[in-house]
């Protein structure tokens, strides 16, 4: 099949056809993981983001049904690894979600009969967490040689894909909106209204570039104010496409300063930003001293909360900073979610 893998092809590492394992490695960079292993070892090798990321994954093995082991390594930041497992643990209710995850759900448009073939031969070999990174290697060396030609467990099949939303933009003046809402989950539905009818389309980032994610949206002047929520009971309802613990887990490393195995976090960005850069300066320039701005880089790389939000927050007492500070926030809308 000369199309194949037919999702994300172009965004997925494609080594030995002649090998029925996978290598999913979550939210590790998959260039981390490809120095530690064979190419030889492995058919594909790709990010697996988030639970949505599943559909993709079922729907590229069965449309080429040779792969019989799925190893789950790297950072699971989002617990899509953890869904995954449960999904062929548990197989899915009559809605199609995923027993045993809050927010997890497989497409309709792949039949219950197809679901059940992936499950009964799709093995998962979980080395996930930093702590397993060392054993990829040795224990995909132990894997017995395939007998080739590898044999398909069932036909091939490909499913419908969900039907896609027409977005339409409306004419705006690009001036400052303002959403005002009760509660957080309010508003955040409301942002995106506002993103599909009044952004822009704007040059992709590089990382979300693909032939399945190829258009950007973005609305620029956006400041949303909540009244009601209480910040230590706040709640997601139950149609969100997400849960308190799936935040609670993005929340650690969106405020977390170490990357950890990751190729970038907010987390770092925003509390250790540059922390490289930070170092060669120390080395190439000593006689600058750099080490007496050290509260603005207390984990190496340059506070830009206490920087650029707190501290000018404390210096403009009127406006809070707001003309300097908050005058260009951005809000972005990817078309289509990465796996």
């Amino acid at each position: 099949m000369s199309e194949w893998p037919i999702y994300f092809k172009d965004r997925l590492t494609i080594s030995n056809l002649d090998s029925p394992i996978v290598i999913a490695t979550l939210w590790t960079p998959k260039e981390v993981i490809e120095k530690m292993v064979p190419a030889e070892s492995y058919s594909l090798m790709g990010q697996f983001y988030t639970k949505k990321g599943i559909n993709y994954i079922v729907r590229n093995i069965l449309a080429n049904p040779f792969i019989t082991k799925i190893y789950l390594v790297g950072s699971d930041l989002m617990e899509s690894g953890e869904a995954f497992i449960k999904f062929l643990e548990n197989g899915v209710d009559e809605d199609y979600k995923i027993i045993g995850d809050e927010t997890a759900t497989i497409e309709q448009q792949i039949s219950k009969e197809a679901i059940a073939k992936f499950r009964e031969n799709i093995e998962v070999v979980d080395l996930r967490g930093a702590e397993n990174l060392k054993k990829i290697a040795e224990t995909i060396a132990k894997e017995p040689e395939p007998i080739l030609p590898l044999k398909t467990w069932c036909d091939s099949e490909t499913f419908e894909d969900p039907p896609k939303p027409q977005i339409s933009t409306f004419p705006s003046e690009l001036d400052l909106m303002k959403i005002r809402r009760p509660l957080i989950a309010d508003a955040y539905l409301s942002v995106l209204k506002h993103i599909n009818m009044f952004g822009i389309d704007s040059e992709p980032v590089i990382g979300y570039v693909s032939s399945s994610s190829n258009k950007m949206k973005e609305l620029l002047n956006l400041s949303v104010s909540i009244t009601e929520e209480d910040p230590k009971k706040w709640n997601v309802p139950e149609h969100m496409p997400f849960s308190k613990t799936d935040l609670d887990n993005y929340f650690k490393g969106f405020f977390d300063h170490d990357r950890g195995t990751e190729d970038y976090t907010y987390g770092e960005r925003l509390f250790n930003y540059a922390s490289e850069e930070i170092d060669h300066l120390k080395e190439a320039y000593p006689w600058l001293k750099i080490d007496r701005f050290q509260k603005f880089f207390p984990h190496g790389g340059i506070d830009q909360v206490a920087v650029s939000i707190i501290r000018k927050l404390k210096s403009f007492k009127y406006d809070k900073g707001g003309n300097c500070s908050f005058g260009k926030s951005i809000y972005r809308h990817v078309s289509s979610t990465s796996t």
